[in-house]
């Protein structure tokens, strides 16, 4: 197959992958049906057709507008669209078949826990749950894999789990979701035990500039989205590739 018509197919697949994630990110907090149950404007509540429901395309034609109530479209729809897309394309030269097949399972969810993490402060069990199916699934075609990624697993909820042990008797309250601890642990699965000490530090690097600028407009009390930041920094470095295990390896 031509390489151009490859690339634009898995760029298709990544919108409208992007395009279920909207759906998750809106019904999955409220508890609403997922798979058997027609797109609805959130503003007038009203059926959107197939043919108005493509991804990006629609929101251009329909200037970010609905069909129906003629209200405005968050442009956070098309965005997360775009996201998708583009991480589905950038992973697809960093890995053979199956090792992608999992980059997109499971940066998929990221996506979706990084977005309902920024919205609602929580993290659904069943999205945990589903990478862990994920994982499962790629070790019992590659089970050469399992050592690292156990490792990893021992190194994301190790180093996260003293850090939350430690702060939550310094602070005297809870520091951290039960959450973000059983994300750190599924990623470090992911990522391996040097990529996932990586993660957590970017992602309190990001968390304290963050606190930091509310800070000085008034918002310190307010919690931050920390499953959020481990996810999409998490998916960052599986689209670097950094392949750190090997350098060390050579020094």
């Amino acid at each position: 197959m031509n390489s151009f018509i490859f690339n634009f197919i898995i760029i298709i697949i990544g919108l409208i992958v992007g395009s279920f994630i909207n759906v998750l990110v809106y019904r999955l907090p409220k508890k609403l049906p997922i798979i058997f149950s027609r797109s609805i404007c959130p503003k007038c509540k009203s059926i959107i057709p197939l043919h108005r429901n493509i991804p990006i395309i629609t929101y251009i034609i329909q200037n970010g507008k609905c069909h129906k109530c003629n209200e405005s479209i968050s442009f956070n729809y098309p965005l997360i669209e775009f996201i998708t897309g583009f991480t589905f394309f950038i992973g697809i030269n960093n890995y053979f078949i199956q090792e992608y097949i999992l980059f997109l399972w499971i940066s998929s969810i990221l996506i979706t826990i990084s977005i309902i993490d920024l919205k609602t402060l929580t993290i659904p069990l069943s999205l945990l749950l589903f990478m862990l199916i994920g994982y499962m699934i790629f070790l019992f075609l590659n089970p050469d894999s399992f050592t690292i990624m156990l490792w990893g697993f021992i190194f994301g909820l190790g180093y996260l789990g003293i850090t939350f042990i430690i702060t939550s008797i310094i602070y005297k309250k809870q520091t951290l979701g039960y959450g973000d601890l059983l994300l750190i642990s599924l990623i470090g699965l992911w990522l391996g035990p040097i990529d996932v000490i990586i993660c957590i530090f970017l992602s309190a690097l990001a968390g304290i500039i963050i606190w930091i600028t509310r800070y000085f407009n008034g918002l310190e009390k307010t919690k931050l989205p920390f499953g959020a930041y481990l996810s999409l920094n998490a998916i960052l470095l599986k689209i670097l590739n950094l392949n750190i295990m090997s350098y060390m390896k050579d020094l």
